[in-house]
This record gives C-alpha cells, structure tokens and sequence, in this order.
C-alpha cells in the first residue's frame, strides 16, 4: 500500500516538471555531444517540411516532448551534424547520452523514447539538408 503512495507523490511531482527546463536540458546535452553541430525546428505547413537552424538561446525549439499519463515522457529532437563524423554513430551515442541524463535527474524510466532525427551536414558553417 505505502509502495503506491509513493509511486502516486512522484508521479505527481514529476507531471509539475515545466516542459520548457525538459526541452533545455535535452538541448544543451545534445550540444555538447561530439559531431552535433546545432539543432533545428522542424515545421509543416501545407504539406511543405521546412528546416529553421536554430541558434544556442532558442535551441530548445528543436526539442519536441510528449507527456503520457503514466508520467513519462518522449522526446524528439533534430540536429545538424558536422561533415566528417559517423552519423550513425552521433545520433546513438547522442540518444544513449540524453537518455541517461534525463533518467538521472527525473528519476529512473522517466524517459521511454528518444528520437535523433539528422536533418542536415554542416561545412564550413553551412547547413546542407
């Protein structure tokens, strides 16, 4: 009985959590993973995808995150990656790191799903999609 008590407080403690510090967090540990070179927001309008790179203060607009009621969450990012790098490789290692901060600081299996969607290469401070 006092198990479910305690799972109802943190849950309860974890739906206050602002959206806003989830997106910041997830976007400032996705910059500082090796290859990733910025983020960017994803847009659809009328059946067009548009890509806008974001600079570091708006970063977290390239952070999508989606509460369940269960209490936890998903989260769904772009980035830009720099040439040269194994993508593959940045965007696993990169979703191993957000996940792990994530359920460090809220908790374990706070976080269910990450997904690292690579939308462009950048050389020479120019992004390619």
């Amino acid at each position: 009985m006092s198990e479910t008590i305690s799972n109802r407080a943190k849950r309860k403690n974890l739906s206050s959590i602002n959206t806003t510090d989830i997106q910041q967090l997830v976007a400032d540990t996705a910059l500082n993973c090796y290859g990733v070179v910025s983020l960017c927001k994803k847009s659809v309008a009328f059946g067009i995808v548009s890509i806008k790179t974001l600079k570091n203060q708006k970063a977290h607009e390239g952070v999508d995150v989606k509460r369940y009621l269960n209490g936890t969450i998903e989260v769904t990012i772009y980035i830009n990656i720099a040439v040269g790098v194994k993508i593959s490789e940045v965007l696993s290692e990169c979703q191993k790191v957000i996940l792990f901060i994530l359920n460090k600081k809220y908790g374990n299996s706070f976080c269910k799903t990450v997904n690292i969607y690579a939308e462009g290469i950048c050389v020479n401070e120019e992004v390619r999609n």
